[in-house]
């Protein structure tokens, strides 16, 4: 009986030596190095295939990340596929990377903006990026679904951010990046929208003595 504890005992301390040198030895191409030392050559393995990026894409579409860009081509653009001039390429992307440029030429107060209607511009969209899409659209694709619903937020981003309240300096800069005929869909557009929102009349007066001459085009 002694001799049987005794060679017990010799085992447990040969196999323990052997799972150590495993741990401490295996090949870095192993995916189960332990596991694999010690199973029958017959053993079925099942392995998992997980893609990383599933759930980070998923998350940054419903929780775009603030100061970023990607939620454009990610989010969008590989759902639409509305191509180079459709909105999420041709427009929210693009506009968002000149901004993003251009970051260090405008003030604290208008850094701040920039990130706030950067911010809330790609929020607007997040149903369009994470709820289900129909197929037909009355009078339109729906990537001219999609440009209507994103120009439509425009006014109410860049006024609640606070442009108006900007330096002329700022207001300088984002004529500079953007053609404002166009920055909330039309100059019309952009009428209304300054003309309606509280304390914008100097914005506003700014941009009809700035860009009367391409107004009038």
């Amino acid at each position: 009986m002694l001799f049987s504890i005794i060679l017990n005992l010799t085992f447990l301390v040969s196999f323990a030596r052997a799972a150590a040198a495993n741990v401490y030895n295996f090949e870095p191409d192993s995916q189960f190095p332990i596991a694999a030392a010690n199973l029958p050559k017959d053993f079925p393995v099942v392995s998992v295939n997980v893609n990383p990026n599933e759930d980070s894409n998923s998350t940054l579409c419903s929780n775009p990340i603030r100061g970023q860009c990607s939620f454009y081509e990610d989010c969008l653009e590989t759902r639409y596929h509305c191509g180079a001039g459709g909105y999420p390429l041709g427009y929210g992307k693009k506009f968002c990377n000149k901004f993003n440029a251009a970051k260090d030429k405008f003030s604290e107060k208008g850094q701040k903006w920039m990130l706030d209607t950067m911010e809330c511009l790609q929020r607007a969209l997040v149903p369009e990026a994470t709820e289900p899409i129909g197929t037909e659209v009355k009078g339109g694709s729906l990537c001219d679904k999609l440009r209507s619903k994103a120009f439509d937020s425009h006014a109410e981003c860049y006024i609640q951010s606070g442009v108006c309240t900007l330096a002329v300096k700022d207001w300088l800069e984002i004529i500079e990046i953007i053609d404002l005929k166009t920055l909330f869909g039309s100059w019309e557009a952009l009428k209304e929208a300054l003309q309606a929102a509280t304390g914008c009349l100097e914005l506003y007066l700014f941009f009809l003595e700035t860009l009367a001459p391409s107004i009038l085009e």
